[in-house]
């Protein structure tokens, strides 16, 4: 039971998976039912587990729990599960919140190492036993496809589509708050809506980091130049100065203010896609800080369609530590 979860734990947990595809939810949310079936996963292993240990040792002590339990019953097959349970134990633990939240950047890697040694692992206990094989062949399809997906379709400079490795143009200005204003001319043809959020790479600054920030602009209606060619979109992000890339970011943003620098895009990814503007007649936006990233996008869009839409009242509720944090 434990081996079956692994399938949906992969497509439950990737930025591009069919789920989204299928039914609009977006990975966020996506995400908490991914931690709840790892925990699941996890407790089902130890419902293997504990059961084979005892058996083993009630047959013939210590000695036949290596046999058994480590090596397998014959040595040749189901190998010892050992190995996989303790990649999936680190796996657990260090998704807990106090940890991932501490030292983010070091857990998201971490994760990913961990979860390619897990299902290796899988391969190597399971042995192809019986249909075993089965449901982490599928993991490994799913997994496949979802960085496929990323790399050839949200992925601007490798989209198909696009030209190959181009660059979009970026600026960056510093504001108040250890706040960084990042202004992005994007590939023509680029679409979002309001709320969701991109993956930027900056080769220039650091090449291997690639980290999401909501598009704080309102996305303008799909039009085009007189060669018929699409109007390029105009993405703001707003990114707060912490450490590791931020950090890198605001190093970088005040040595060379203003200064024009190579950015790749991998989105657009979440948001809401339900018309709330058209289902209801009052809308209350709620942030504390930089979370008014999430609303300035609602904010813009809006008050720009209030004749088209249902909406007719609109209220914004943002609590912030310095009055200067409204110039964001």
């Amino acid at each position: 039971m434990s081996l079956a979860c692994v399938p949906f734990l992969i497509a439950l947990a990737g930025k591009a998976n069919i789920i989204t595809l299928l039914t609009g939810i977006s990975h966020e949310r996506l995400n908490i039912i991914h931690r709840f079936v790892a925990w699941i996963s996890f407790a089902l292993a130890w419902c293997h587990t504990i059961p084979f240990f005892w058996i083993s040792y009630t047959d013939g002590g210590f000695e036949n729990v290596k046999v058994r339990f480590l090596m397998g019953a014959g040595g040749t097959t189901e190998w010892g599960g050992i190995p996989p349970l303790i990649a999936m134990f680190l796996l657990c633990i260090l998704s807990l919140p106090m940890i991932r939240h501490r030292i983010y950047e070091s857990f998201y890697y971490s994760h990913i190492i961990l979860a390619i040694i897990y299902l290796g692992l899988l391969f190597w206990h399971a042995g192809d036993v019986l249909d075993s094989w089965t449901y982490l062949w599928a993991t490994l399809a799913l997994w496949l496809c979802s960085w496929i997906a990323r790399a050839l379709w949200f992925t601007q400079p490798t989209n198909i589509k696009n030209k190959c490795l181009v660059s979009s143009s970026a600026t960056l200005t510093q504001l108040p708050g250890q706040m960084i204003r990042i202004e992005i001319l994007a590939p023509r043809g680029f679409g979002f809506s309001s709320a969701q959020h991109c993956f930027l790479r900056f080769p220039s600054i650091s090449c291997l980091d690639n980290h999401p920030f909501t598009i704080t602009s309102a996305p303008t209606p799909s039009t085009r130049d007189f060669y018929g060619r699409k109007y390029q979109q105009n993405l703001v992000f707003l990114a707060r100065s912490h450490q590791g890339f931020t950090k890198k970011v605001a190093n970088y943003c005040a040595a060379q203010p203003d200064r024009e620098v190579s950015a790749w895009i991998e989105g657009p990814y979440g948001g809401v896609h339900r018309p709330i503007e058209r289902l209801y007649d009052t809308i209350i936006l709620v942030a504390g800080g930089t979370g008014i990233t999430a609303c300035l996008p609602w904010l813009e869009y809006i008050t720009s369609k209030a004749e088209k839409i249902r909406c007719r009242h609109l209220v914004l509720i943002w609590v912030m530590k310095e009055q200067n944090h409204v110039k964001w």
